[in-house]
């Protein structure tokens, strides 16, 4: 699950990216749409940062992205209250093997209302939780006891402080919760032909203490 489009201090933003460029552009209708305004570059295809998503906490929108070669999450922040400054960006070390060419890894990002910042890359050849302390560019691999593996899909949210995922893997659809410290593991009621359809859409959302699981048939 990602967003590719925000609203925040009465505009919208919709992120991009090229085949070495990450952009956003911004609009207050929705209609007329400002010029593209970079947010990573690299200049080189072989390293392009690609797909990315973003999350919006009062007026502060949080994007994060991959890059190809080098194997990294990348996150940033647009300050939308200070003309749209920019922050200081954040990367990883090398996690791997992240794939844009088939679009087979995409991160998905929510922040916590402590400030946290939690990514997870999931796809083909990734299954990665992250925890970021941005102020100082802080990773924590906290994978381990999600149980998140490659090929799980994921959504994400935060409630409160608590970091929730869920995902599509071999027996159905689960949902771990990570309270800042430790996880909790849930499991599901769908099956796997219903929990896998996912990818880049949005298919669960949670409203009025409930959670909202959306599939098709044939």
């Amino acid at each position: 699950q990602q967003r590719k489009i925000v609203y925040t201090s009465s505009n919208w933003y919709a992120f991009y990216s090229n085949n070495d460029t990450v952009f956003y552009e911004k609009s207050a209708d929705g209609v007329t749409w400002g010029s593209a305004v970079t947010v990573d570059a690299t200049g080189s295809i072989a390293n392009g940062p690609f797909a990315p998503t973003a999350w919006v906490e009062g007026t502060t929108i949080y994007v994060a992205w991959l890059r190809d070669t080098g194997d990294t999450i990348n996150v940033n922040t647009i300050n939308t209250a200070s003309s749209d400054a920019l922050g200081t960006q954040c990367a990883t070390g090398d996690l791997g093997t992240f794939n844009d060419v088939a679009a087979n890894d995409f991160p998905s990002l929510a922040v916590a209302d402590d400030g946290t910042v939690y990514v997870v890359v999931g796809g083909t050849n990734t299954g990665i939780v992250e925890k970021l302390v941005f102020s100082g560019c802080t990773f924590t691999d906290i994978t381990t006891g999600s149980g998140l593996t490659t090929n799980d899909v994921s959504a994400v949210t935060t409630i409160g402080n608590n970091f929730h995922v869920v995902f599509q893997d071999d027996t159905g659809l689960s949902h771990s919760v990570y309270n800042g410290t430790s996880w909790t593991t849930v499991g599901g009621t769908l099956s796997e032909s219903e929990a896998q359809q996912g990818g880049q859409q949005r298919k669960i959302v949670y409203a009025s203490s409930n959670w909202y699981a959306f599939y098709s048939n044939n």
